[in-house]
């Protein structure tokens, strides 16, 4: 267990050495020098060439591959060290920030470690489908990677998160139920890391122990911090308000704790309810607005690998890119000149490979950018020419250049997920109840940045009037595209829809979406302080996010807002983790003793955040599971025969082999073998494969043949469909048999031979 992790992290300071060395040149203007960033950098370095490498067919994904790309990466890092010693005194005297960013890391990997030690299983939820993935990428060994559950066909989700994963697990040679678990302290350690390098430089005028202190309160607010949820169960566990108060709040009868300790829900699950907040209900108590809210600390706590919560780091790190070109192009001018094309260039690459692992973060990504970009744009006060040429072109060619690098993805493998009509309105509203328990962490020291920039001097000319008119129609065009859209197709606007559209919730949200983007653009005319401009473009971003949710939805595979909300929310409580640590950093430092008067509500507000994420680990640990990093290793007690299975097929077959195994509902414990060795089957949960590939004809075909197959009883038909299947491994163990009740065994012996049997298993190779 200590090798594994020692071996792991050595290799994932290996990789952020070398990117620290290529890039530190770039990044110099960091407090660190980059060093907080450099180790996920150098995880898309490594992951993107070995990806272009198999797109090209030129290699299997290997040890040898991949050790090949760090000797490329340590020559160039070798180079740009000997043409840039100069630089080396530099990082010499910021050598204390740089350990300290890296204290962070490691003091976050090892929380993380902890907690999920004890429940390291690779069971329920999302995880086997996410174990899935990353054995798929392993076991194939190719580009695009087979899809352990549609066999045949390659992955049509967006996996380069898994990708990512996979080369650490062939790098090192640690099991890939070993990795799994690792991954999720590595996400948590290069976030923590990111968020307190960038906090460190947006306080940079501050104290030592201000920066410290308010890097570990951005830290908290992203990875340990949740909604407010708590406060409704810790008044339901204490009777603190009556029955109708709860009912209120929830829109329907309240789910109450049924038993708890003194301090602490002992319900199965209880923290469930706190990433379902938001829900509108009809008055027989029919949901009709269910959504998911999300925040990191719930994905931690879930244990569930999704690409949500992979691609943290790397927003974070989108982020620094973008501040980046903003910070040069004061400093310098037009982003066409040579020093500032590396960082444009860069950027670009690199958000589109933080699209690849997520798609859904180019939402929050290209608004950023492009606020940004515009900004820019206006302090030149050039025309609409100029816009396109000395700002649009050269930020879009970075976006084409990375769309080129992964188009065999963009282009070939993936799947859009969104149905015609793609874009549809809101019909229930978020409640503000809901609304200030989900938000209610981040909304004082968001109003407090906003009050203390709106109460700044400033000489005012025309643009005064051109950022007023332009903040009036941005926030304006959300409400009335939506206006347009129910009217068009309502003929008529009801009072459920003007209610909705009018809500206080909406009025709030466009408030300080406006208010954001005004004074964004005002400090744009009036300054070069590139700090408060971007922090004022990121509330903007985090709320207009919020605000079109509000408003519209993208008309995915559920037919209603829930995964909207639910990323657009994850991706917003992402950008305002750093705006708090900023926030009190204002406070704190700020001489009227009134404005001061701020920190106890946040101080508050911040503690009862944190009781979730301290009562959720104490619930945990109360299972008494013991401390295990393999999250296959459950199976040995669990299930030994079908550990048995699984390791007989890892060490015995090879990556032209596929099994067939019965599917069943998601979630469940069905189709495990292919997940759990990355072996392709005919079919596995075909509920994540229609959200996937939206393919119901291909589904139920794929079904059909699996139930064929295993009740054909000697039919000539089904036996002359079995003989398409040569070679294969049929599975018939106690899921077949649960599914299948009627299935003759025997009848397999006809038509394969038995290569492995146990007590709870038997294994045909089909003849």
């Amino acid at each position: 267990m200590f090798l594994d992790i020692s071996i792991y992290l050595i290799f994932i300071y290996i990789i952020g050495l070398l990117s620290f060395f290529i890039f530190f040149k770039i990044f110099y203007f960091l407090p660190d020098f980059g060093w907080g960033i450099s180790k996920t950098i150098g995880l898309v370095l490594i992951g993107s060439i070995s990806w272009i490498f198999l797109y090209l067919k030129w290699f299997n994904l290997n040890f040898i591959l991949l050790i090949s790309i760090l000797f490329i990466l340590l020559f160039l890092s070798s180079y740009l060290i000997w043409k840039n010693l100069a630089l080396y005194k530099e990082i010499k005297k910021n050598l204390k920030n740089i350990l300290l960013v890296d204290l962070i890391f490691l003091f976050f990997f090892f929380l993380a470690l902890f907690l999920k030690g004890f429940d390291s299983s690779i069971s329920g939820t999302e995880k086997p489908m996410d174990f899935m993935m990353l054995n798929s990428i392993t076991f194939s060994g190719t580009n695009p990677p087979n899809d352990a559950w549609f066999g045949g066909l390659s992955i049509s989700y967006y996996y380069f998160g898994y990708w990512l994963i996979a080369c650490t697990s062939v790098i090192t040679g640690i099991a890939n139920s070993i990795i799994f678990t690792l991954s999720i302290p590595l996400i948590v350690g290069l976030s923590a890391s990111a968020i307190f390098s960038i906090i460190f430089l947006f306080t940079k005028d501050s104290k030592l122990s201000t920066k410290i202190l308010c890097g570990l309160i951005g830290c908290l607010a992203l990875l340990i911090s949740s909604n407010l949820s708590t406060i409704w169960v810790l008044l339901d566990i204490y009777n603190f308000v009556p029955e109708n108060i709860l009912d209120w709040y929830s829109g329907t009868d309240y789910q109450h704790i049924i038993t708890s300790n003194n301090w602490r829900p002992e319900d199965h699950w209880w923290w469930w309810n706190s990433s379902r907040v938001i829900n509108t209900f009809s008055s027989d108590g029919v949901s009709l607005d269910y959504t998911i809210q999300e925040f990191p600390f719930f994905s931690i706590l879930i244990g569930d690998l999704h690409p949500h919560f992979i691609s943290i780091p790397f927003v974070l790190t989108s982020i620094v890119c973008i501040f980046s070109i903003h910070k040069f192009h004061i400093e310098n001018g037009a982003i066409t000149k040579f020093r500032i094309f590396p960082i444009t260039l860069f950027t670009g690459i690199f958000i589109m490979s933080v699209g690849f692992i997520n798609f859904w973060d180019f939402s929050i990504l290209f608004l950023l950018y492009f606020l940004i970009v515009f900004g820019l744009w206006l302090k030149s006060n050039t025309k609409i020419k100029n816009l396109i040429l000395d700002f649009i072109f050269p930020s879009t060619f970075g976006f084409l250049i990375g769309l080129f690098v992964f188009s065999g993805f963009y282009f070939f493998t993936s799947q859009s997920q969104i149905n015609f009509p793609y874009i549809l309105p809101v019909i229930y509203n978020t409640r503000f109840i809901h609304f200030l328990t989900v938000w209610g962490l981040f909304i004082i020291p968001v109003l407090y940045l906003i009050f203390l920039n709106l109460n700044l001097r400033v000489s005012f000319c025309k643009n005064k009037t051109k950022a007023l008119l332009f903040s009036i129609f941005v926030v304006l065009i959300p409400v009335l595209l939506r206006l347009l859209v129910l009217l068009i197709f309502n003929g008529e606007f009801n009072g459920l829809y003007l209610a909705s559209i009018f809500s206080l919730t909406n009025f709030f949200l466009s408030i300080i979406s406006f208010l954001s983007l005004y004074l964004f653009l005002q400090k744009v005319f009036y300054g070069n302080d590139v700090i408060k401009q971007f922090i004022l473009g990121m509330i903007f971003v985090s709320f207009y996010l919020i605000f079109l949710a509000e408003n519209f939805y993208l008309n995915d595979f559920f037919g209603n807002r829930m995964n909207t909300v639910f990323k657009f929310y994850y991706q917003a409580w992402i950008l305002l983790s750093i705006v708090i640590g900023v926030s009190v950093t204002n406070i704190i430092n700020n001489t009227n003793r009134y404005q001061k008067l701020f920190i106890y509500p946040i101080i508050i507000i911040f503690l009862i955040s944190t009781y979730f994420s301290i009562s959720t680990t104490a619930t945990k640990l109360s299972l008494n599971n013991e401390f295990n990093i393999d999250g296959a290793q459950f199976l040995t007690k669990t299930n030994s025969d079908e550990k048995e299975v699984i390791d007989y097929i890892a060490k015995n077959l090879n990556n032209n082999d596929k099994i067939i195994e019965s599917y069943g509902d998601s979630y469940s414990d069905f189709s495990r073998i292919s997940a759990f060795t990355g072996i392709p089957t005919i079919i596995g949960w075909p509920f994540h494969e229609l959200q996937w590939r939206g393919s119901v004809q291909d589904i139920e075909h794929r079904k059909n043949v699996v139930d064929r197959i295993f009740l054909m009883n000697n039919n000539p038909e089904d036996v002359k469909l079995l003989k398409n299947y040569k070679n294969y491994i049929l599975i018939i163990g106690p899921r077949e048999r649960q599914k299948f009740s009627n299935i003759h065994v025997e009848d397999f012996d006809n038509f394969g031979t038995r290569i492995f049997q146990n007590s709870s298993y038997i294994l045909f190779k089909i003849k």
